[in-house]
């Protein structure tokens, strides 16, 4: 029973955690600009620059006009940080191949020992992601923000949630010449428990994160079972990055309308620049990246290697 009450408990938290990583922050952007937007009624007020008439017609001896709000984000970026806008789009930072590196081998780690866990996290995720866009697509319509750059983002977020939920169908249901992924574990959590302990944080790092991969890895080339582990932490994998670039471009998207309200910071602008500037082959990438998550979910790489996969069925509709 306390074993039970306390895996509740670490699934809720990992839950929790996992929604308020993906909406505290943008949402936090969001209060603070509700507090200037009782003066910030009126499309073009003079603090916010001038806003643009890109249409306008007469109904019934009444003008009803649509507003170019995107002219006022811009004046505000271009007087934000005037150089930043004319600088090319800033590009990845340094040392980040390392950062891929460690987090592909965390994600290892956890993914070998910790999966049931981890999927309540990605649940928490999925949850703050919905909200954050939903949010952000309303505000949007709000304030005539909604362009091409915005239907851009609220695709990729609709294809990174569809990818994510078909990667974990799998992980929970598939099988593969009478194993699962859940049988698999169960067998490496005892190797890894019948082990000699060692002492010191290298024990423990060895005990939490080494050891089980490489249990992992062995039982799974032992009993043929590679290719089947290999697509299914790709499916993961994939799955994961296209909810962390989906996220990091929701938040660029609020970045992008905050200002409609007015200044920001240099950083901000760089931030409301890559939204700006996202094009057609952005989604193009995203849509590669979320047809290998459904590939590698659907077994297609263990279907190329043998016949015996059993791969969980398509989505009801």
């Amino acid at each position: 029973m306390t074993d039970m009450m306390t895996e509740i408990a670490v699934q809720s938290i990992s839950a929790l955690v996992g929604a308020g990583v993906a909406s505290i922050p943008p949402l936090i952007q969001l209060a603070r600009t509700k507090k200037t937007l009782p003066q910030a009624k009126g499309a073009g007020s003079a603090d916010r620059g001038s806003s643009a008439v890109v249409a306008g017609e007469s109904i019934n001896g009444d003008v009803t006009v649509s507003i170019d709000n995107s002219r006022v984000v811009i004046s505000n970026m271009t007087n934000s940080a005037p150089k930043v806008m004319t600088e090319k789009a800033p590009s990845a930072s340094d040392g980040a191949e390392w950062g891929a590196f460690v987090a592909v081998a965390v994600a290892a780690a956890l993914f070998a020992s910790y999966y049931t866990v981890l999927s309540w996290f990605v649940l928490g995720v999925i949850a703050g992601v919905v909200v954050t866009s939903t949010v952000g697509a309303v505000r949007a319509r709000r304030w005539r923000l909604w362009d091409r750059a915005s239907a851009i983002v609220a695709t990729e977020v609709i294809l990174a949630l569809a990818a994510t939920v078909w990667a974990w169908i799998a992980i929970f249901t598939a099988e593969h010449a009478g194993a699962s992924l859940e049988s698999l574990r169960a067998r490496i959590a005892a190797d890894v428990a019948a082990s000699p302990a060692q002492p010191g944080v290298g024990g423990w790092l060895a005990e939490v994160f080494i050891a089980p991969v490489a249990t992992f890895f062995k039982i799974a080339i032992a009993e043929n079972q590679f290719i089947f582990v290999l697509s299914l932490f790709a499916a993961f994998l994939f799955s994961f990055a296209l909810m962390l670039i989906g996220w990091s471009r929701l938040y660029n998207w609020y970045t992008y309308m905050g200002f409609f309200l007015g200044k920001g910071s240099e950083r901000a602008v760089k931030r409301a620049l890559r939204h700006s500037e996202l094009k057609a082959s952005d989604l193009m990438v995203f849509m590669i990246l979320a047809g290998l998550t459904a590939a590698f979910a659907s077994g297609l790489l263990v279907v190329l290697a043998d016949h015996s996969f059993t791969h969980p069925p398509l989505p009801a509709g």
